[in-house]
C-alpha cells in the first residue's frame, strides 16, 4: 500500500513538471526573493543611519523620490527596446536587464522607507496616517486569509463562456475586491478582534 501511495506521488510529480500552466506559473527564486532582501538590505541601512542620526533634508527626501522614481520608471519603460522583435541579442545588456528589471520598484520602496524611518517625511508618511489606509490595514490578514477562497468560488459559479477582456478584468478585480473587504470585516469583527482582546488581557 506504502509502495502504490509512492508511486502514484511520483507520477504526479512528474505530471506536474510536464503541464505547461505549472511551469509558466513558477516564478525563479531570485525574482521572488528580491523584496524580501530588499526589506533585509533596507533595515540594516536605517539601523545604521540611525546609530549615525543622519536625516535627510525636505529636498533631499522628495527630490530623492522623483529621482529614484524616474530612473525605475525608465528601467521599466526600456522593456518596450528591450523585447522588440528582431533586435540583436547583446549578454551584457541582457545580463543587466534582467537584474534592473526585477528590483526597479523594491529600490524605490527602499529609498521610501529609509526616508520615512530614518527622517520622519516623504511619501509613505502621508500614505500610512491616512484612515483609510489604517481601516484597511487592520483588514489586511483576514482579506490575505479569505481572498483565494472568494477568487476560487467567483470563477467556479461561472456557467457560460468568459473572454478576458480589459474591462471584464476590471469589472471582475473591483468585485472580487468588494467582496474579499466585506469578508474580511466579518471575519475581523467575529474571529480576529474578539481573540485579540482575549489574548491581550491573558498576556497583560
Amino acid at each position: 500500500m506504502t509502495k502504490r501511495i509512492g508511486i502514484n506521488l511520483l507520477h504526479l510529480l512528474d505530471s506536474l513538471r510536464s503541464n505547461l500552466d505549472v511551469n509558466k506559473s513558477y516564478r525563479l527564486s531570485y525574482m521572488r526573493a528580491t523584496p524580501f532582501f530588499a526589506g533585509l538590505a533596507t533595515s540594516i541601512i536605517v539601523e545604521k543611519l540611525k546609530e549615525k542620526k543622519v536625516k535627510f533634508s525636505l529636498i533631499t527626501v522628495y527630490g530623492g523620490t522623483f529621482i529614484v522614481f524616474i530612473v525605475c520608471f525608465y528601467a521599466q519603460l526600456y522593456g518596450f527596446k528591450f523585447y522588440s522583435q528582431h533586435r540583436p541579442y547583446y549578454p551584457l545588456e541582457h545580463a543587466l536587464f534582467s537584474v534592473v528589471n526585477h528590483c526597479t520598484w523594491s529600490v524605490w520602496t527602499m529609498w521610501c522607507c529609509i526616508c520615512l524611518f530614518t527622517t520622519g517625511n516623504g511619501l509613505l508618511t502621508y500614505v500610512f496616517n491616512n484612515r483609510l489606509v489604517v481601516v484597511l490595514g487592520r483588514l489586511s490578514y483576514s482579506v490575505f486569509l479569505v481572498n483565494i477562497t472568494i477568487i476560487m468560488m467567483s470563477y467556479s459559479t461561472i456557467r457560460s463562456p468568459f473572454y478576458l477582456s480589459k474591462n471584464s478584468v476590471m469589472d471582475a478585480w473591483i468585485f472580487d475586491t468588494f467582496k474579499c473587504y466585506v469578508m474580511a470585516l466579518a471575519l475581523y469583527l467575529v474571529v480576529e478582534a474578539p481573540f485579540n482582546k482575549i489574548i491581550k488581557r491573558w498576556i497583560g
